[in-house]
Order: structure tokens, then sequence, then C-alpha cells
């Protein structure tokens, strides 16, 4: 149970200052409010508990589950049950918040064989699907992490190439 832990990140509401646009407005009224932030969730849609502790996720890449249970294992990226579990809390925690910031990187450290850009947008569809069907009412707003596009390289490729132009230009 101790591996639990490692997702601490999902049950946090946190609260925040909005920064006016003018110095005027700073004085004249008191904008702030609270939010979740969710991020990293890497659903591991392979995950199940196994005697071959080898087996119980793709995500281990072969590396033994070290502790494997119904919300995950260290070694594996997150579980459904382990995600539905923490947007449930989320629903019925009764904490009063505004809005929900999502940061993405939904799909699973798996293999490259493994992954695929649909896979990769239904991982988002899923999560996408389960924000909405528990929390109707509450504002979301999405943003894509470093994992939520495929190929994965191709991101670190495209920033080099677009990067290598604009320099060879100051050069």
């Amino acid at each position: 149970m101790g591996s639990l832990s490692v997702w601490m990140l999902l049950l946090a509401p946190v609260t925040t200052l909005a920064i006016p646009l003018t110095p005027e407005d700073y004085r004249t009224q008191d904008v702030s409010g609270q939010f979740w932030h969710i991020s990293d969730l890497h659903l591991d849609y392979s995950y199940h508990l196994t005697d071959d502790r080898t087996k119980v996720c793709l995500s281990s890449k072969g590396a033994k589950a070290s502790s494997p249970g119904i919300f995950g294992d260290f070694m594996c990226d997150s579980p459904y049950g382990l995600i539905l579990s923490s947007i449930q809390y989320i629903k019925t925690s009764g904490q009063k918040v505004d809005f929900m910031i999502w940061t993405g990187d939904s799909p699973p450290h798996v293999p490259v064989n493994q992954l695929s850009t649909k896979m990769v947008i239904d991982v988002i569809g899923n999560m996408t699907s389960t924000i909405r069907s528990l929390l109707p009412d509450m504002l979301v707003f999405p943003a894509l992490g470093n994992h939520d596009y495929w190929p994965q390289v191709f991101f670190y490729y495209l920033v080099e190439s677009q990067l290598t132009l604009p320099l060879s230009i100051l050069r």
C-alpha cells in the first residue's frame, strides 16, 4: 500500500489568485478561486493482477511489479480503477471549486510497438468521457502533455526542426 503515494498529485485542490489586467482592477475587486489540477494520469490499459509479476502491466516493460493491487503498483502506470477512484473522490469530496485544469499526459509509458495514434486518441477520449460523465458541471481547461501525441519522439524532432532555421538566421 505504500506505493499509493505516487498518485497523490491527483487529489489536491489548489487555491489561486487571479492576476488583474491593471493595478486599478486589483484595488477594486477581490478575484480569487479554487480549482482542481489533474495531470499525468498515464492510464495503463493493460494493468491486471496475475501471478507472473513481470506481466502485470506493459508500462513496467517486463520489470517485476513489487506489490500489485487493485489501485496499481509502483512499477506500473495508473490502472483505470485508480483514475476512476480519484475522479469519484473529486466528485464526492464536497470541495467547492470553480474549475479544473487537466494538463494531459494521459497515455501510458508502454513499449513503442504497444502504442499508436489511435490508442493515444482512445486513451484521451476515455479520460475525457470519464471526467465529463462524473463531473458534468465542472468547467475543465485541458492542455496536451508531451505524451498526448504519436509518435512521441515526433515532438522532439518538430521542436528541433522548428528551432534550427531561426537559430541559423541569427548566426
